[in-house]
């Protein structure tokens, strides 16, 4: 058992699909890398206005939207290098073929759960543009903007998921039984 992390089948995976999502994903943890240092700078800023007796009433809101950044926009990335949190306690003493049919079944699970979430969020987005919903705060933000960034990390979690599928399947129909 090796603490390294297996190599995730969509990687070799050659076509124009595989191509767009690893370009997609790249992007979303592109963004996500770059609201982290958005969010640094943002904090640096409010820690020196403070200490000059001049808090802004802005930055704590904004960096908490942004954070929901950070968290989903490189999904997809982590996910196409396999360095998500996983426990193998069970599936490493399998047989390698059962293991990639047992992967087959999780990563369908977790991509109709990843559906699901994306269609609620869809809905959430929808409602506050067509209410006009913003935040109860001093900035008064309007809620579709942190919704849709959550929404797009989704979305392109989704697509490294049906890409992982579509992988598996692959690597599993080429094998001899």
């Amino acid at each position: 058992m090796s603490i390294e992390a297996e190599e995730a089948p969509e990687v070799r995976e050659q076509g124009f699909f595989f191509k767009l999502v690893g370009g997609i994903s790249r992007w979303g943890a592109y963004l996500g890398g770059m609201t982290l240092i958005i969010i640094t700078a943002i904090v640096t800023y409010d820690v020196f206005a403070r200490f000059l007796g001049h808090p802004t009433d802005w930055a704590t809101e904004v960096a908490g939207y942004m954070v929901i950044g950070v968290a989903v926009l490189g999904a997809g990335e982590t996910l196409r290098h396999n360095e998500h949190f996983a426990m193998h306690l069970v599936i490493d003493v399998l047989r390698p073929r059962v293991r990639r049919l047992v992967g087959l079944v999780v990563w369908c699970l977790v991509t109709a759960l990843v559906t699901g979430l994306c269609w609620g969020l869809l809905a959430l987005v929808d409602n506050s543009l067509q209410y006009g919903l913003r935040s109860s705060t001093i900035v008064g933000a309007p809620l579709a903007v942190p919704q849709l960034v959550l929404l797009l990390g989704f979305v392109v979690l989704l697509l490294a998921l049906v890409a992982r599928i579509v992988a598996l399947v692959h690597r599993i129909r080429k094998e001899p039984r």
